[in-house]
């Protein structure tokens, strides 16, 4: 092989080289950006924790004084084999960064369903645990259904404005009977 033929090699294994090295390096800072974001999701679940373990279940007939707490408008049984209703509430406003209100509170396995209007720009509902998205125009109302299967709190939020630490969030609280 020539000398030069030799140089170029070199070169291209330099460059491989310095290309994994650099994937390398933004791998390990994506990694450490998403262990920063699911930290501070956690600090603010774990802020809200306390406010939210002692809220129950809110009936139709129920007096609700805190305004970030959403009553049904009505609930219905969804089948006569089940005990299992469909709860379904106001429409839910997304208006300067925040959802009002943001609390919504069903019994395991209910059905639960709403309306968000998006007022002042785009938002989006994202609700991770149950695999939720939907996105709202500005001015637009969309309806959100789904049936709540599991014991917990669980938080959604405007993921297009930056997340739960920069966007509006709101909780499905869901108690067994």
């Amino acid at each position: 092989m020539s000398e030069k033929f030799k140089n170029i090699l070199k070169l291209i294994l330099i460059v491989v080289i310095l290309v994994l090295i650099l994937i390398l390096i933004v791998n390990y800072f994506n990694k450490n950006k998403i262990s920063k974001n699911i930290n501070q999701i956690k600090q603010i679940e774990n802020k809200n924790n306390n406010d939210l373990n002692d809220i129950k279940v809110i009936e139709k007939d129920s007096v609700v004084e805190d305004k970030k707490i959403a009553k049904p408008e009505s609930v219905l049984p969804a089948s006569t084999v089940s005990d299992s209703s469909i709860r379904s509430f106001k429409t839910i406003i997304a208006n300067q960064n925040e959802f009002s209100p943001q609390i919504i509170t069903a019994y395991k396995n209910d059905i639960i369903d709403f309306y968000i209007q998006a007022i002042d720009k785009d938002y989006d509902f994202f609700q991770p645990d149950y695999g939720y998205t939907l996105k709202i125009s500005k001015g637009e109302t969309k309806r959100v259904q789904f049936q709540v299967t599991a014991e917990g709190k669980f938080m959604f939020y405007c993921k297009s404005c930056g997340g739960p630490d920069k966007g509006p969030i709101g909780y499905i609280i869901v108690k067994s009977k």
